[in-house]
């Protein structure tokens, strides 16, 4: 329970504000003199900020927000996971207010605002993470929408105290993960029964992926390259959030296309066309899930003795931007078309190539140098293991049919394997087109 001067402000607050909070249906109540005490010394479970947060909240995927008394189709104008998040938020609320749903009578923005606002200096001073509730007042906007837009407008004493709260505790980002470290665990990865997770950690550093996107993809979702063709036409393409499957990005965007076109894509670029020949009658492209990926991870970093940098997944998308501004690959412009940032704002809490020695001058010199010199022949090692692991598996009833496709630069004919990729001559490869270990791999 609360006490003190911050319990008797938010009761005063909630005695001005409207006769209608003595009574749980939204109804007057005059006669109601004893106000509930809000029970902030109960520390309510953090918001869920991954996509395991549907089941960590008991939502399910289409939930809408009837409960809430939120219609169908208004719910719908936001995706499944913030949809689970804003629920949560306003349950969190409605809790804290000792009431078990929204208002039936609307209340007028004034009355929210200042509800929201002490919510927020209480959670504040409790020492919640400004995560925890900064979804509060776009969320109730969301269940809502007559209070109107944005924000600021809406709620200016909420949007005033999460700025000051942003000023007090600035939002951390993620290091980049360094490409040697990547390296690393990426041929620690494929040493093991699943090489292809090995893959997947090196495409969402090239890509810069998101972990969700990268294992959502389907087998249809990657392009190859045209048998006769010219520039990127030649190069393996990636389409994250194909229009075909009507899951638009997180930017409400279709079929954001990531082309492997540098040098040092070359050997994943024939190890994923060997994947998804395989792959090619599954669902999915990927035999296994974010979970046990990041499990892998972490133990693959643990063994290493790279647990001090504490990777995580999300941390390629940082990565691999930082790293190709480092060593100049790329201009800042085609960098921030290939995350799919909107603004440059966006990518500066990405693109962060000075942190990439920071990070590096975390391990001791030693073990620094050893992985810098093993990251240059890596690539070959990681493709000889993959080569040797998938000769040992049994082709996949149906795999031919992705190879037969018309403009594949796959032939079973000319491999003499299942969908073993065999690029034109004109392409990025040069001399041997069909080599599973490129002659130089440059970082």
């Amino acid at each position: 329970m609360m006490c003190g001067p911050k319990s008797r402000r938010l009761k005063g607050v909630m005695k001005r504000a409207a006769p209608s909070w003595g009574r749980e249906d939204g109804g007057s109540d005059l006669r109601v003199q004893k106000w509930p005490r809000v029970p902030w010394g109960h520390r309510p479970a953090p918001l869920p900020t991954s996509r395991s947060s549907s089941a960590a909240l008991a939502l399910p995927e289409d939930y809408h927000g009837r409960d809430l008394g939120v219609s169908r189709l208004v719910a719908m104008r936001v995706r499944p996971l913030t949809r689970c998040r804003y629920a949560a938020a306003l349950r969190m609320l409605l809790a804290s207010l000792r009431m078990a749903a929204m208002p039936r009578v609307p209340w007028p923005r004034c009355q929210w605002d200042n509800v929201i606002t002490d919510y927020l200096e209480e959670s504040f001073d409790l020492g919640w993470p400004r995560s925890r509730v900064a979804c509060l007042p776009p969320a109730l906007l969301w269940a809502r929408p007559e209070l109107g837009a944005p924000v600021r407008k809406v709620l200016p004493s909420s949007a005033a105290a999460l700025a000051g709260w942003q000023k007090l505790q600035p939002p951390a980002s993620r290091p980049p993960l360094p490409r040697a470290v990547m390296m690393a665990l990426a041929e620690e990865l494929f040493k093991g029964s699943k090489p292809a997770m090995g893959l997947c950690l090196v495409l969402l550093f090239e890509s810069y992926g998101r972990p969700s996107e990268m294992l959502a993809l389907r087998p249809s979702s990657v392009v190859a390259p045209l048998l006769h063709g010219e520039g990127l036409a030649l190069m393996w393409t990636i389409v994250f959030h194909a229009e075909t499957f009507k899951q638009p990005g997180k930017m409400d965007v279709f079929d954001h296309s990531v082309a492997l076109d540098l040098a040092r894509h070359r050997w994943m670029g024939v190890l994923l066309g060997q994947w998804v020949a395989r792959r090619a009658s599954a669902e999915m492209l990927w035999d296994f899930t974010q979970v046990e990926l990041g499990s892998a991870l972490r133990r693959a970093a643990g063994r290493l003795g790279l647990a001090p940098l504490r990777p995580c997944l999300y941390q390629c998308r940082h990565g691999g931007a930082s790293h190709d501004r480092l060593v100049g690959a790329r201009p800042l412009l085609e960098v921030q078309q290939r995350g799919g940032w909107g603004s440059f704002q966006s990518v500066q809490r990405y693109e962060k190539h000075g942190r990439v020695g920071m990070e590096m001058q975390k391990l001791p010199i030693d073990k620094r140098n050893r992985l810098l010199e093993q990251e240059r022949g890596s690539a070959g090692r990681c493709a000889v293991i993959f080569a040797a692991h998938f000769a040992q598996l049994r082709p996949v009833k149906g795999a031919s049919s992705w190879t037969s496709s018309p403009g594949a630069a796959t032939s079973r004919g000319r491999s003499g394997g299942w969908g073993k990729p065999s690029l034109p001559s004109t392409s990025c490869w040069g001399r041997s087109s069909t080599s599973l270990v490129p002659s130089s791999t440059p970082s």
